[in-house]
């Protein structure tokens, strides 16, 4: 992570600033379910005014670049996402 890089599948994969915040997030809190909240508050911050399917949104865009690891952000109905093995 310190490094800004992401590897799946063996490949670097290039993510943008705010998917590779949520993916961050994701493995500092591995097979915890996080809240759509609480990804607001901490990828866009305390000030952010808008609406929280964004995170869904972004959430999409990182599957799609991680390939077959993608499948591993699980959603969590009503609740949010979590990361798994």
């Amino acid at each position: 992570p310190n490094t800004l890089q992401c590897f799946a599948d063996g490949a670097e994969v290039g993510l943008p600033p705010k998917e590779f915040a949520i993916l961050r997030y994701l493995l500092e809190h591995k097979q915890k379910v996080v809240t759509r909240d609480t990804l607001l508050n901490q990828v866009w911050g305390y000030d952010y005014f808008g609406n929280d399917r964004v995170v869904d949104d972004r959430i999409r865009v990182l599957r799609k670049a991680l390939g077959n690891a993608g499948k591993q952000i699980k959603t969590v109905i009503g609740s949010g996402y979590k990361l798994t093995d």
